[in-house]
């Protein structure tokens, strides 16, 4: 089963089994336990889509949570539909509490926003804010002023092109993920840097053809995973 039909069948069966049981209420006269089923279940779809763009596109869910490489790339290349099936039915949820007599404590309602919006804030935007990359901003500085930035038994990674040398403090690169700036050697080099395996991998950014803007989005199988904001393309670092 794909990562894509197993989150579709598991969406259209709860939608279908609330209709069911909604529907059943409704028509037996039993309106405020259809309304309760249909909260639940809106908040129920609103948190599942939620969790699933945490597990698969937070940076640090990797530590805790592991998934597949399958739902992790149909979850990016979805994740526009993910957020808006988290956001639709979240509004549902607070709809029904508001303009209809679901006897739901307003509190669970605050406690589910409060867990939703942390789920959806460190899949969508909290990758934006901890690892924004310096392909094209890095600060190179040289080797003469290096003891202003590196400490005297701190590890680096060595890049050589064309007789020329640049080296990148681990603790530099950590956060960025991505480091650039200048040419190195008369040629357009990156620096790639995963946190969870110590590894740095220097590249040149094009793709057929075209230069690409990269990114980190998240860990993969304890390897990083950028992704090329001009085609869109999500790349392991290991694969590069």
């Amino acid at each position: 089963m794909t990562g894509q039909n197993s989150y579709l069948k598991i969406l259209t069966a709860t939608l279908v089994l609330a209709a069911i049981i909604v529907g059943g209420a409704e028509w037996l006269g039993m309106r405020g336990l259809a309304l309760q089923v249909a909260f639940w279940c809106s908040a129920a779809i609103s948190f599942l889509a939620s969790l699933v763009a945490f597990r698969d596109l937070s940076d640090f869910s990797q530590f805790y949570l592991k998934t597949t490489r399958e739902q992790t790339m149909w979850t990016w290349y979805n994740r526009r539909m993910v957020l808006a099936v988290a956001l639709l039915f979240f509004a549902a949820a607070w709809a029904l509490k508001l303009f209809s007599p679901v006897g739901v404590c307003i509190w669970v309602l605050l406690v589910l926003s409060a867990v939703c919006g942390f789920l959806i804030f460190s899949g969508y935007i909290n990758p934006w804010i901890m690892m924004r990359a310096r392909q094209d901003n890095g600060r190179i500085v040289p080797v003469s002023q290096a003891a202003d930035h590196v400490q005297p038994d701190e590890s680096v990674i060595v890049t050589e092109v064309n007789g020329q040398v640049r080296a990148h403090p681990d603790h530099q690169v950590l956060r960025p993920h991505v480091a650039g700036g200048q040419p190195l050697g008369g040629e357009d080099v990156v620096m790639t840097y995963c946190g969870l395996t110590n590894l740095g991998i220097a590249v040149s950014p094009e793709l057929d053809g075209q230069r690409m803007n990269l990114r980190p989005v998240t860990q993969l199988h304890n390897n990083l995973v950028l992704v090329d904001s001009v085609s869109g393309e999500p790349i392991q670092q290991l694969w590069m």
